[in-house]
């Protein structure tokens, strides 16, 4: 049971390394976001996506290692870890606790750092939805008075009032 909790154990850890770079890059993501470097921003992305196919396989992997200490266990295949942890000596019980807790706070930390690039992101979206909008009107109304030639042009006095030189 021991070999079988080291492995799961080397899974966790693992884990809890990728979501460290994780949390890294999405705080650097944060200051891309705010000091407006697109390719920051881009190159952050790039790196995320790397780390989450990395996040993907260990998963893999932890639910393998779960389950086949579980089945050691006699447990229920389908038991948290620290459900596990519970049937485990005291020692191998205090690492994986001590690993869920770390890596639950670094779920914490990610999901923080997500909502506020979430914000950022909407905030930027916004800011260039109202500039398209501002230049789209400016580009009509300069349309629409190219529309009219100048006087030296012989514009047409279709429509024009007359003015009395009385008045």
């Amino acid at each position: 049971m021991t070999e079988l909790f080291d492995r799961l154990a080397e899974v966790l850890t693992a884990e809890e390394a990728v979501l460290q770079s994780l949390v890294a890059s999405a705080e650097r993501e944060t200051s891309a976001l705010v000091e407006g470097d697109h390719d920051g921003f881009l190159e952050c992305v790039r790196e995320q996506e790397g780390l989450l196919a990395r996040m993907q396989d260990l998963e893999r992997h932890r639910a393998e290692g779960s389950i086949a200490l579980a089945d050691a266990m006699g447990a229920s295949r389908n038991a948290p870890l620290l459900g596990l942890c519970d049937g485990l000596p005291d020692e191998l019980a205090e690492r994986g606790r001590g690993l869920h807790d770390r890596i639950q706070g670094l779920t914490i930390k990610l999901s923080h750092a997500n909502r506020e690039n979430d914000v950022l992101i909407r905030q930027a979206l916004h800011q260039t939805q109202h500039t398209i909008a501002l230049l789209t009107g400016i580009a009509e109304q300069r349309a629409q008075n190219e529309s009219y030639a100048p006087v030296s042009q012989g514009r047409a006095a279709s429509n024009a009032a007359v003015l009395d030189k009385r008045a």
